[in-house]
Protein backbone atom coordinates (compact mmCIF):
# COMPACT_ATOMS: atom_id res chain seq x y z
CA UNK A 1 0.00 0.00 0.00
CA UNK A 2 2.86 2.36 0.86
CA UNK A 3 4.60 1.58 -2.44
CA UNK A 4 1.43 2.42 -4.44
CA UNK A 5 1.43 6.01 -3.10
CA UNK A 6 5.22 6.36 -3.19
CA UNK A 7 5.49 5.74 -6.94
CA UNK A 8 3.46 8.82 -8.08
CA UNK A 9 5.40 10.97 -5.62
CA UNK A 10 8.69 9.74 -7.05
CA UNK A 11 7.51 10.46 -10.59
CA UNK A 12 6.54 14.02 -9.62
CA UNK A 13 9.92 14.55 -7.95
CA UNK A 14 11.75 13.21 -11.00
CA UNK A 15 9.79 15.57 -13.25
CA UNK A 16 10.65 18.54 -11.06
CA UNK A 17 14.33 17.66 -11.05
CA UNK A 18 14.34 17.27 -14.83
CA UNK A 19 12.72 20.70 -15.24
CA UNK A 20 15.33 22.25 -12.97
CA UNK A 21 18.12 20.61 -14.97
CA UNK A 22 16.78 22.12 -18.20
CA UNK A 23 16.46 25.55 -16.58
CA UNK A 24 20.03 25.33 -15.28
CA UNK A 25 21.28 24.94 -18.86
CA UNK A 26 19.15 27.58 -20.57
CA UNK A 27 20.71 29.79 -23.21
CA UNK A 28 19.31 33.30 -23.24
CA UNK A 29 19.49 35.00 -26.65
CA UNK A 30 18.90 38.76 -26.87
CA UNK A 31 18.75 40.53 -30.22
CA UNK A 32 18.99 44.32 -30.37
CA UNK A 33 17.43 46.11 -33.35
CA UNK A 34 16.74 49.72 -34.33
CA UNK A 35 13.36 51.22 -35.24
CA UNK A 36 13.66 49.76 -38.76
CA UNK A 37 14.29 46.29 -37.26
CA UNK A 38 17.90 46.35 -38.43
CA UNK A 39 20.38 44.61 -36.11
CA UNK A 40 22.47 46.90 -33.91
CA UNK A 41 26.06 45.84 -33.39
CA UNK A 42 28.11 47.37 -30.60
CA UNK A 43 25.23 47.44 -28.12
CA UNK A 44 25.80 46.21 -24.57
CA UNK A 45 23.42 43.84 -22.80
CA UNK A 46 23.92 43.36 -19.07
CA UNK A 47 22.22 40.86 -16.79
CA UNK A 48 21.10 42.02 -13.33
CA UNK A 49 22.16 40.34 -10.15
CA UNK A 50 25.33 39.59 -8.26
CA UNK A 51 28.49 41.11 -9.61
CA UNK A 52 30.41 38.81 -11.93
CA UNK A 53 33.91 37.78 -10.77
CA UNK A 54 36.59 40.36 -11.51
CA UNK A 55 39.04 39.52 -14.26
CA UNK A 56 42.54 39.13 -12.90
CA UNK A 57 45.67 40.18 -14.74
CA UNK A 58 46.81 43.28 -16.54
CA UNK A 59 44.68 46.42 -16.84
CA UNK A 60 42.37 46.76 -19.83
CA UNK A 61 43.67 49.10 -22.53
CA UNK A 62 42.04 52.14 -24.12
CA UNK A 63 44.62 53.24 -26.69
CA UNK A 64 44.80 56.45 -28.73
CA UNK A 65 45.65 55.92 -32.39
CA UNK A 66 45.25 58.40 -35.26
CA UNK A 67 43.34 60.78 -32.96
CA UNK A 68 40.83 58.06 -32.06
CA UNK A 69 40.12 56.00 -28.97
CA UNK A 70 40.79 52.34 -29.75
CA UNK A 71 38.55 50.54 -29.10
CA UNK A 72 35.79 53.13 -29.31
CA UNK A 73 33.83 51.07 -26.77
CA UNK A 74 35.54 49.19 -23.95
CA UNK A 75 33.46 46.80 -21.84
CA UNK A 76 34.84 46.05 -18.37
CA UNK A 77 33.66 44.82 -14.98
CA UNK A 78 33.40 47.15 -12.02
CA UNK A 79 36.72 47.41 -10.19
CA UNK A 80 38.85 46.92 -13.31
CA UNK A 81 41.81 49.20 -14.01
CA UNK A 82 42.27 50.74 -17.47
CA UNK A 83 45.49 51.98 -19.02
CA UNK A 84 45.41 54.88 -21.51
CA UNK A 85 48.55 54.69 -23.67
CA UNK A 86 49.05 57.38 -26.30
CA UNK A 87 50.30 55.69 -29.46
CA UNK A 88 50.18 58.91 -31.49
CA UNK A 89 53.18 61.15 -32.03
CA UNK A 90 51.19 64.08 -30.61
CA UNK A 91 49.97 64.73 -27.10
CA UNK A 92 46.45 64.08 -25.84
CA UNK A 93 44.53 65.32 -22.79
CA UNK A 94 41.99 62.65 -21.80
CA UNK A 95 39.17 63.26 -19.36
CA UNK A 96 35.54 62.56 -18.53
CA UNK A 97 32.69 64.39 -16.79
CA UNK A 98 30.60 61.22 -16.33
CA UNK A 99 29.18 60.53 -12.85
CA UNK A 100 30.40 56.92 -13.08
CA UNK A 101 34.00 58.19 -13.27
CA UNK A 102 35.22 61.77 -13.40
CA UNK A 103 38.94 61.95 -14.09
CA UNK A 104 41.61 63.79 -16.05
CA UNK A 105 44.91 62.76 -17.65
CA UNK A 106 46.53 66.06 -18.53
CA UNK A 107 48.46 66.65 -21.74
CA UNK A 108 50.82 63.70 -22.17
CA UNK A 109 52.68 61.44 -24.58
CA UNK A 110 53.53 57.77 -24.20
CA UNK A 111 51.91 55.91 -21.31
CA UNK A 112 50.68 57.38 -18.02
CA UNK A 113 52.42 56.00 -14.96
CA UNK A 114 49.26 54.66 -13.29
CA UNK A 115 46.10 53.13 -14.77
CA UNK A 116 42.67 54.46 -13.81
CA UNK A 117 40.42 52.26 -11.66
CA UNK A 118 36.71 52.22 -12.53
CA UNK A 119 34.92 51.25 -9.33
CA UNK A 120 31.38 52.51 -10.10
CA UNK A 121 29.02 50.79 -12.55
CA UNK A 122 27.75 52.93 -15.41
CA UNK A 123 28.81 54.46 -18.71
CA UNK A 124 31.88 56.68 -18.89
CA UNK A 125 32.21 59.05 -21.85
CA UNK A 126 35.74 59.97 -22.84
CA UNK A 127 37.01 62.99 -24.71
CA UNK A 128 40.24 64.80 -25.48
CA UNK A 129 40.59 68.45 -24.53
CA UNK A 130 42.88 68.99 -27.52
CA UNK A 131 41.09 67.00 -30.24
CA UNK A 132 37.33 67.47 -30.21
CA UNK A 133 36.63 64.64 -32.66
CA UNK A 134 37.85 62.04 -30.16
CA UNK A 135 34.98 60.31 -28.36
CA UNK A 136 35.17 56.99 -26.56
CA UNK A 137 33.03 54.96 -24.18
CA UNK A 138 33.79 52.69 -21.25
CA UNK A 139 30.87 50.57 -20.09
CA UNK A 140 31.49 49.51 -16.49
CA UNK A 141 29.28 46.49 -15.81
CA UNK A 142 28.08 45.17 -12.47
CA UNK A 143 26.76 41.82 -13.69
CA UNK A 144 27.50 39.50 -16.61
CA UNK A 145 27.52 41.48 -19.86
CA UNK A 146 28.35 41.22 -23.55
CA UNK A 147 28.44 43.30 -26.74
CA UNK A 148 26.18 42.43 -29.66
CA UNK A 149 27.61 40.85 -32.79
CA UNK A 150 27.11 42.13 -36.35
CA UNK A 151 23.81 40.22 -36.20
CA UNK A 152 22.81 42.30 -33.17
CA UNK A 153 22.82 39.29 -30.84
CA UNK A 154 24.29 38.29 -27.49
CA UNK A 155 24.09 34.96 -25.70
CA UNK A 156 24.16 34.03 -22.01
CA UNK A 157 24.08 30.63 -20.33
CA UNK A 158 21.82 31.14 -17.31
CA UNK A 159 20.31 29.14 -14.47
CA UNK A 160 17.01 30.94 -15.03
CA UNK A 161 15.72 33.68 -17.30
CA UNK A 162 16.13 37.05 -15.52
CA UNK A 163 13.16 39.35 -15.12
CA UNK A 164 14.96 42.16 -16.94
CA UNK A 165 18.19 43.19 -18.65
CA UNK A 166 19.98 46.49 -19.16
CA UNK A 167 20.66 47.65 -22.73
CA UNK A 168 22.95 50.43 -23.93
CA UNK A 169 24.04 51.76 -27.33
CA UNK A 170 26.14 54.88 -28.03
CA UNK A 171 23.53 56.30 -30.42
CA UNK A 172 20.44 55.58 -28.32
CA UNK A 173 17.96 58.44 -28.24
CA UNK A 174 17.83 58.48 -24.42
CA UNK A 175 21.38 59.78 -24.12
CA UNK A 176 24.80 58.11 -24.09
CA UNK A 177 25.05 57.66 -20.31
CA UNK A 178 21.71 55.86 -19.77
CA UNK A 179 21.37 52.11 -19.26
CA UNK A 180 17.81 51.29 -20.32
CA UNK A 181 15.96 48.59 -18.34
CA UNK A 182 13.94 46.10 -20.42
CA UNK A 183 11.57 43.56 -18.88
CA UNK A 184 11.79 39.94 -20.06
CA UNK A 185 9.27 37.13 -19.93
CA UNK A 186 10.15 33.45 -19.45
CA UNK A 187 11.10 32.88 -23.10
CA UNK A 188 14.73 32.14 -23.98
CA UNK A 189 14.83 34.41 -27.05
CA UNK A 190 14.04 38.13 -26.99
CA UNK A 191 14.18 40.98 -29.50
CA UNK A 192 14.56 44.47 -28.06
CA UNK A 193 14.15 47.66 -30.09
CA UNK A 194 16.42 50.62 -29.39
CA UNK A 195 15.58 53.99 -30.91
CA UNK A 196 18.73 55.63 -32.22
CA UNK A 197 19.66 59.09 -33.42
CA UNK A 198 22.60 60.49 -35.35
CA UNK A 199 24.96 62.53 -33.17
CA UNK A 200 24.68 66.27 -33.70
CA UNK A 201 27.78 68.10 -34.96
CA UNK A 202 29.77 69.56 -32.09
CA UNK A 203 32.57 72.08 -31.78
CA UNK A 204 33.82 71.26 -28.31
CA UNK A 205 34.04 68.40 -25.85
CA UNK A 206 31.60 70.29 -23.63
CA UNK A 207 28.97 70.48 -26.37
CA UNK A 208 28.75 66.68 -26.42
CA UNK A 209 29.08 65.98 -22.73
CA UNK A 210 27.17 68.87 -21.20
CA UNK A 211 30.19 70.41 -19.54
CA UNK A 212 30.02 74.01 -18.39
Amino acid sequence: MVLRWALPALLILASMLAHQAVAANSRLTVKIVDAQMRPLSGAVVELPGVQAPLVAGQPAVMDQIDKRFVPELLLIQRGRAVSFPNSDNIRHHVYSFSPAKTFELKLYAGKPKNPVIFDTAGVVLLGCNIHDSMVGYIYVAEGPSAMTTDAGEVYFDVDEIPGHVYVWHPLQSGGPEVRARHVLDAETTHTIMVHTTQPAPRDTFGDRFGAP
